[in-house]
Protein backbone atom coordinates (compact mmCIF):
# COMPACT_ATOMS: atom_id res chain seq x y z
CA UNK A 1 0.00 0.00 0.00
CA UNK A 2 1.19 3.15 -0.88
CA UNK A 3 0.99 6.63 1.40
CA UNK A 4 3.41 8.82 0.33
CA UNK A 5 1.04 11.24 -1.96
CA UNK A 6 -1.56 11.62 1.43
CA UNK A 7 0.86 13.52 2.71
CA UNK A 8 1.10 16.62 0.16
CA UNK A 9 -2.00 18.38 1.55
CA UNK A 10 -0.85 18.23 4.54
CA UNK A 11 2.52 20.02 4.38
CA UNK A 12 0.67 22.55 2.41
CA UNK A 13 -1.63 23.29 4.76
CA UNK A 14 1.57 23.73 7.64
CA UNK A 15 3.49 25.43 5.33
CA UNK A 16 -0.13 28.01 5.15
CA UNK A 17 -0.27 28.52 8.74
CA UNK A 18 3.14 29.52 8.58
CA UNK A 19 2.82 32.37 5.85
CA UNK A 20 -0.12 33.31 7.87
CA UNK A 21 1.72 33.65 11.15
CA UNK A 22 4.15 35.81 9.39
CA UNK A 23 2.64 38.19 7.60
CA UNK A 24 0.91 38.44 10.74
CA UNK A 25 3.85 39.18 13.00
CA UNK A 26 5.24 41.61 10.01
CA UNK A 27 2.05 43.82 10.44
CA UNK A 28 2.17 44.21 13.89
CA UNK A 29 5.51 44.94 13.59
CA UNK A 30 4.93 47.49 11.18
CA UNK A 31 1.94 48.65 13.15
CA UNK A 32 4.17 49.21 17.09
CA UNK A 33 7.04 51.10 14.63
CA UNK A 34 4.42 53.16 12.90
CA UNK A 35 2.62 54.70 16.37
CA UNK A 36 5.90 56.62 17.46
CA UNK A 37 6.40 58.51 13.93
CA UNK A 38 2.79 59.25 14.33
CA UNK A 39 2.29 60.51 17.45
CA UNK A 40 5.08 62.70 17.00
CA UNK A 41 4.46 66.60 16.84
CA UNK A 42 7.04 68.56 14.68
CA UNK A 43 8.01 71.62 15.70
CA UNK A 44 7.03 74.27 12.86
CA UNK A 45 7.52 77.95 13.76
CA UNK A 46 5.73 79.18 10.78
CA UNK A 47 2.74 77.63 11.59
CA UNK A 48 3.24 78.27 15.45
CA UNK A 49 3.48 81.90 14.32
CA UNK A 50 0.40 82.16 12.58
CA UNK A 51 -1.69 80.39 14.48
CA UNK A 52 -0.80 82.59 18.17
CA UNK A 53 0.52 86.03 16.70
CA UNK A 54 -3.08 87.74 15.98
CA UNK A 55 -3.84 87.13 20.12
CA UNK A 56 -0.26 88.72 20.71
CA UNK A 57 -0.72 92.64 21.68
CA UNK A 58 1.38 95.32 22.33
CA UNK A 59 1.06 97.24 26.09
CA UNK A 60 1.77 100.73 26.22
CA UNK A 61 1.76 102.53 29.68
CA UNK A 62 2.94 105.85 30.45
CA UNK A 63 4.35 106.59 33.98
CA UNK A 64 6.33 109.31 35.52
CA UNK A 65 9.70 107.89 33.85
CA UNK A 66 8.41 108.26 30.25
CA UNK A 67 6.49 105.77 27.76
CA UNK A 68 6.98 102.00 28.82
CA UNK A 69 6.42 99.06 26.35
CA UNK A 70 5.52 95.75 27.06
CA UNK A 71 3.60 92.39 25.54
CA UNK A 72 0.65 90.49 26.69
CA UNK A 73 -1.70 87.59 24.70
CA UNK A 74 -5.24 87.61 24.68
CA UNK A 75 -6.86 84.78 26.56
CA UNK A 76 -10.67 85.19 26.24
CA UNK A 77 -12.62 86.15 23.31
CA UNK A 78 -14.07 89.29 25.51
CA UNK A 79 -10.62 91.01 26.18
CA UNK A 80 -8.70 89.25 29.01
CA UNK A 81 -4.72 89.73 28.97
CA UNK A 82 -2.35 87.84 30.36
CA UNK A 83 1.22 90.29 30.95
CA UNK A 84 3.78 90.74 33.38
CA UNK A 85 3.37 92.89 36.65
CA UNK A 86 6.26 95.12 36.27
CA UNK A 87 5.24 96.18 32.95
CA UNK A 88 2.17 97.92 34.18
CA UNK A 89 3.27 98.63 37.60
CA UNK A 90 3.37 102.32 38.52
CA UNK A 91 1.66 103.66 35.54
CA UNK A 92 -1.22 106.40 35.55
CA UNK A 93 -2.64 105.50 32.25
CA UNK A 94 -2.09 103.16 29.53
CA UNK A 95 -3.48 101.39 25.99
CA UNK A 96 -3.48 98.16 24.35
CA UNK A 97 -2.38 97.62 20.85
CA UNK A 98 -4.26 94.48 18.81
CA UNK A 99 -1.78 92.27 16.22
CA UNK A 100 -4.32 94.06 13.57
CA UNK A 101 -3.73 97.81 14.53
CA UNK A 102 -6.37 97.98 16.68
CA UNK A 103 -6.14 100.12 19.54
CA UNK A 104 -7.65 100.39 23.25
CA UNK A 105 -6.67 103.67 24.61
CA UNK A 106 -7.73 101.83 28.48
CA UNK A 107 -7.57 98.57 30.38
CA UNK A 108 -8.03 97.67 34.02
CA UNK A 109 -6.10 94.93 36.13
CA UNK A 110 -8.26 92.34 37.20
CA UNK A 111 -5.98 90.25 39.26
CA UNK A 112 -2.26 90.37 40.56
CA UNK A 113 0.34 87.64 41.58
CA UNK A 114 3.43 89.97 43.21
CA UNK A 115 5.57 87.02 43.66
CA UNK A 116 5.45 85.51 40.55
CA UNK A 117 5.25 88.90 38.68
CA UNK A 118 1.78 88.34 36.72
CA UNK A 119 -1.07 90.38 36.24
CA UNK A 120 -3.96 89.76 33.93
CA UNK A 121 -5.84 93.08 32.10
CA UNK A 122 -9.16 93.26 30.73
CA UNK A 123 -9.89 95.40 27.51
CA UNK A 124 -13.78 95.66 26.32
CA UNK A 125 -13.15 93.32 23.66
CA UNK A 126 -15.59 91.04 21.78
CA UNK A 127 -14.70 87.93 19.37
CA UNK A 128 -11.23 88.59 20.01
CA UNK A 129 -8.16 85.88 18.93
CA UNK A 130 -7.37 84.17 21.99
CA UNK A 131 -4.31 81.69 22.81
CA UNK A 132 -4.52 78.35 23.99
CA UNK A 133 -3.01 77.78 27.16
CA UNK A 134 -0.93 74.63 27.82
CA UNK A 135 -0.06 73.17 31.14
CA UNK A 136 3.63 74.17 32.13
CA UNK A 137 3.98 71.04 34.50
CA UNK A 138 4.40 68.61 31.42
CA UNK A 139 7.65 70.78 29.13
CA UNK A 140 10.82 69.47 29.69
CA UNK A 141 13.95 70.50 29.10
CA UNK A 142 15.14 70.31 25.39
CA UNK A 143 11.80 70.93 24.15
CA UNK A 144 11.54 73.40 21.37
CA UNK A 145 9.74 76.75 22.09
CA UNK A 146 8.78 79.99 20.63
CA UNK A 147 8.59 83.42 21.55
CA UNK A 148 6.39 86.02 20.24
CA UNK A 149 6.26 89.63 21.01
CA UNK A 150 7.18 93.74 20.95
CA UNK A 151 11.12 93.86 21.56
CA UNK A 152 11.68 97.66 21.38
CA UNK A 153 8.50 98.41 19.88
CA UNK A 154 9.37 96.18 17.43
CA UNK A 155 5.44 93.92 17.00
CA UNK A 156 5.34 90.38 15.91
CA UNK A 157 9.06 89.52 16.46
CA UNK A 158 9.24 86.21 16.37
CA UNK A 159 12.54 84.10 18.34
CA UNK A 160 12.99 79.83 18.48
CA UNK A 161 15.19 78.30 21.02
CA UNK A 162 14.70 75.27 23.53
CA UNK A 163 13.98 75.04 27.38
CA UNK A 164 17.18 74.56 29.04
CA UNK A 165 16.57 73.80 32.79
CA UNK A 166 13.57 74.57 34.72
CA UNK A 167 14.53 76.29 38.02
CA UNK A 168 13.42 76.35 41.58
CA UNK A 169 13.91 79.74 43.58
CA UNK A 170 13.70 80.09 47.17
CA UNK A 171 10.85 82.39 47.17
CA UNK A 172 8.63 79.33 46.61
CA UNK A 173 7.98 78.94 42.55
CA UNK A 174 9.74 77.71 39.61
CA UNK A 175 10.80 79.56 36.71
CA UNK A 176 11.54 78.15 32.73
CA UNK A 177 15.00 79.07 31.58
CA UNK A 178 15.04 79.08 27.79
CA UNK A 179 17.78 79.84 25.17
CA UNK A 180 15.20 81.50 22.92
CA UNK A 181 16.38 85.36 22.34
CA UNK A 182 14.18 88.29 23.72
CA UNK A 183 15.05 91.63 24.30
CA UNK A 184 13.04 94.90 26.40
CA UNK A 185 9.59 94.69 25.22
CA UNK A 186 9.04 91.02 25.26
CA UNK A 187 8.51 91.30 28.99
CA UNK A 188 4.62 89.28 29.53
CA UNK A 189 4.78 87.91 26.13
CA UNK A 190 4.42 84.19 25.40
CA UNK A 191 6.36 81.30 25.36
CA UNK A 192 5.11 78.46 22.81
CA UNK A 193 5.47 74.46 22.60
CA UNK A 194 5.45 72.55 19.68
CA UNK A 195 1.68 72.67 19.65
CA UNK A 196 1.42 76.48 19.68
CA UNK A 197 0.46 76.67 23.37
CA UNK A 198 1.66 78.94 26.01
CA UNK A 199 3.63 77.36 28.64
CA UNK A 200 5.23 80.55 29.82
CA UNK A 201 5.46 84.44 30.32
CA UNK A 202 8.54 85.95 29.53
CA UNK A 203 10.13 88.12 32.47
CA UNK A 204 13.72 88.05 32.79
CA UNK A 205 16.82 87.81 31.40
CA UNK A 206 20.56 87.93 32.42
CA UNK A 207 22.08 91.18 31.19
CA UNK A 208 25.80 89.50 30.90
CA UNK A 209 24.95 86.51 29.61
CA UNK A 210 23.37 85.74 25.92
CA UNK A 211 20.69 83.39 25.81
CA UNK A 212 19.65 83.17 29.45
CA UNK A 213 16.18 83.82 29.54
CA UNK A 214 13.55 82.83 31.92
CA UNK A 215 9.53 82.88 31.65
CA UNK A 216 7.13 82.42 34.45
CA UNK A 217 5.24 79.06 33.91
CA UNK A 218 1.70 79.19 32.70
CA UNK A 219 0.13 77.55 35.04
CA UNK A 220 0.40 80.04 37.72
CA UNK A 221 -1.60 82.12 35.96
CA UNK A 222 -4.19 79.42 35.47
CA UNK A 223 -4.46 79.75 39.19
CA UNK A 224 -5.24 83.45 39.05
CA UNK A 225 -8.46 83.15 36.38
CA UNK A 226 -10.36 82.26 39.87
CA UNK A 227 -9.80 84.91 41.31
CA UNK A 228 -10.82 87.93 39.22
CA UNK A 229 -11.67 91.10 40.71
CA UNK A 230 -13.55 93.69 39.32
CA UNK A 231 -11.14 96.41 38.84
CA UNK A 232 -7.83 96.91 40.67
CA UNK A 233 -6.83 100.37 41.15
CA UNK A 234 -3.33 101.37 39.81
CA UNK A 235 -1.98 103.14 42.29
CA UNK A 236 -3.19 99.78 44.45
CA UNK A 237 -0.46 97.80 42.41
CA UNK A 238 2.43 100.23 42.76
CA UNK A 239 5.83 100.17 43.12
CA UNK A 240 7.90 97.78 44.94
CA UNK A 241 9.75 98.67 47.88
CA UNK A 242 13.19 99.75 47.83
CA UNK A 243 14.09 101.56 44.90
CA UNK A 244 11.13 102.21 43.04
CA UNK A 245 12.43 100.18 40.13
CA UNK A 246 11.28 96.61 38.63
CA UNK A 247 14.81 95.73 37.39
CA UNK A 248 15.32 96.19 41.45
CA UNK A 249 13.35 94.13 42.42
CA UNK A 250 14.18 91.37 39.73
CA UNK A 251 18.26 91.09 41.03
CA UNK A 252 16.63 90.18 44.24
CA UNK A 253 14.85 87.70 43.15
CA UNK A 254 16.86 85.89 40.95
CA UNK A 255 19.86 86.17 42.78
CA UNK A 256 20.41 82.79 43.86
CA UNK A 257 20.48 81.99 40.30
CA UNK A 258 24.45 82.98 41.14
CA UNK A 259 24.12 85.68 38.35
CA UNK A 260 26.09 88.78 37.99
CA UNK A 261 23.31 91.08 36.81
CA UNK A 262 20.00 90.59 36.49
CA UNK A 263 17.18 93.18 34.09
CA UNK A 264 13.96 93.08 33.79
CA UNK A 265 12.42 93.02 30.26
CA UNK A 266 9.45 95.60 30.46
CA UNK A 267 10.72 98.68 29.07
CA UNK A 268 11.96 100.31 25.70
Amino acid sequence: MRHGPALAPVNTMLARKYMIRHLVSVAVLLVITAIPAATQTTFNSAEIAKKVSPAVVTIIVHSESGQVTGSGFLISPDGKIITSLHVVRSTGRGSVELANGDIFDSFTVRAIDERRDLAILQIPGFDLPVAELGNSNEVPPGEPVLFVGSPRGLQGTITVGVISAIRELPEGFKVIQTGAAANPGNSGGPLLNGRGQVVGVLGFKLTDSAGLNFAVPINYARGMLNNLSESLSLAVVGKPPGNGSAPGRVIQRLSDLKTLAVASLGTT
